[in-house]
């Protein structure tokens, strides 16, 4: 594994590459192998940015017609990355934003049922596409040892098309009870937009960061 660090006053930047994990199965293996990176600053004016990437190829074998197969393990995204800024807007009170970038990544392979309760001929995509998640706030400094913060969560609603749950509405058993009922087809977030608002207050003085 390589893991380096170069620092020159606010620039920290990090690079790793992460060592290959390998796992041996009775029929066969799977394998981990990636990288990540990392990048912060401040500017003279307290503008503060955070980025960060992740690439990770995550793959499993199985033996099909006596040859060793490769295949991506489900719900692993080929990469990942974040953006952190934090912008003063005065000497109390800040603006936040967070944002999260999600990769490809492999789906089960499920099928819906029709209105019969028959599967489908034609399964769902067994494949993601990539999406992002925001988020922002704001925070204030009311005193010593207090502070507020409101915010927004998912800022463009954003949630998977599909629903997570296979099989459902099976009209010949109970909702939940169907041998195709599944709910393992979930990769993105189901809840949309959230707004919240807390309060901070420190007992032994100011408030911890």
């Amino acid at each position: 594994p390589l893991n380096g660090a170069i620092d020159r006053g606010d620039n920290i930047g990090i690079l790793r590459v992460s060592s290959n994990l390998s796992l041996t199965l009775l029929e066969g293996y799977s394998f981990s192998k990636g990288f990540s990176g990392a990048w912060n600053h401040t500017f003279l004016n307290r503008i503060a940015i955070s980025l960060n990437f992740n690439h990770q190829l995550v793959k499993y074998s199985q033996s099909q017609n006596n040859k060793s197969v490769l295949f991506d393990v489900e719900h692993s995204p080929k990469w990942t990355a974040g953006l952190n800024l934090k912008i003063p807007l005065n000497k109390n009170w800040s603006l936040n934003s967070s944002s999260n970038f999600v990769g490809v990544m492999q789906l089960p392979k499920v099928f819906d049922l029709d209105q019969n309760g028959e599967l489908n001929s034609k399964s769902r995509p067994e494949k993601s596409k990539p999406f992002s998640i925001h988020n922002i706030n704001v925070e204030g400094k009311l005193s010593a040892n207090s502070e507020i913060y409101f915010g927004i969560l998912n800022l463009f609603n954003f949630r998977q098309k599909e629903s997570p749950l296979v099989g459902y509405n099976d009209p010949n058993f109970n909702k939940g009870f169907s041998p195709f009922f599944d709910t393992s087809y979930n990769y993105a977030p189901n809840h949309g937009l959230e707004f919240f608002i807390g309060y901070k207050f420190g007992l032994q003085g100011k408030v911890e960061k």
